[in-house]
Order: C-alpha cells, then sequence, then structure tokens
C-alpha cells in the first residue's frame, strides 16, 4: 500500500510579519499611525509593547478558564476566551493607551453576565480554580 500526503490547499496561510526599517517607506505603518494620531515611532513601540504582553497568555482562543481570584469567579464564573489581540493594530483604533495602565489584551465573555464580553489583561486567566 502506497500513502501520499497533500498539503491542504484552503489552510489559510499567516501574513509576514511587519519590520520596520526606521525608513518613512511603510505606509502600513504610517496609515496605522496617522489612523492614530501617533508617529510611526510611537505605534511601532507600542506594536512592540502589546507583543510582549501577548506572550503572557498560556491559553488558546476558546477555551474556558477561571479569573484569578475568588471574588471574580463568583461575579463572572467561568470565561472564555474570544481573542488574544497578539498586535497593536489588533485592539482597534479606539482602543485608549495608556502608558501608565496594564495592557487589555484578551476579550472574553463571562458565564455569570450573559455572555457580556470585555477585555483583560493576560495574567487576569488562570486553568484552575480560586481558591482565595
Amino acid at each position: 500500500m502506497i500513502i501520499e500526503f497533500y498539503p491542504n490547499p484552503n489552510k489559510p496561510v499567516a501574513p509576514p510579519p511587519v519590520v520596520y526599517t526606521g525608513g518613512t517607506s511603510n505606509g502600513f505603518l504610517e496609515y496605522q499611525a496617522t489612523n492614530r494620531g501617533i508617529s510611526v515611532e510611537e505605534f511601532v513601540r507600542r506594536d512592540e509593547a502589546v507583543r510582549k504582553e501577548s506572550l503572557k497568555a498560556q491559553y488558546a482562543v476558546g477555551e474556558m478558564m477561571f479569573p484569578f481570584s475568588k471574588s471574580e469567579y463568583e461575579r463572572l464564573g467561568k470565561c472564555r476566551i474570544l481573542a488574544i489581540h497578539r498586535r497593536y493594530v489588533d485592539l482597534g483604533k479606539d482602543y485608549k493607551w495608556e502608558d501608565d495602565r496594564p495592557l487589555f489584551i484578551v476579550s472574553a465573555s463571562a458565564e455569570k453576565t450573559n455572555y457580556s464580553t470585555f477585555l483583560a489583561t493576560a495574567g487576569f486567566f488562570k486553568r484552575t480554580e480560586p481558591t482565595e
């Protein structure tokens, strides 16, 4: 018996990473920065901060997770991870950036609030039920 495997032609291909070279030739970065009313350098700085923070999310989209504290668990119940925003662009142009606030990069829905959606930090969720 002979078996051959072929790649799935419908499999989505990940877009290449955006590399900032310091010049003004990257239209994507200029467009995104202009939409947010910031410089390209500031956009790149924020994008790197979001990418770094998103690495702390050690769970996947679709998983049911527990909030970090017992009081939050009693208020929200288990939460389903809807999205992990891995780039600054993913947060949307209406995201209010403040340097002294933590980055809210995870979208989730809570079962006790009729599955209303909310934004949270990457460390807000854990796999085990909280005891404190």
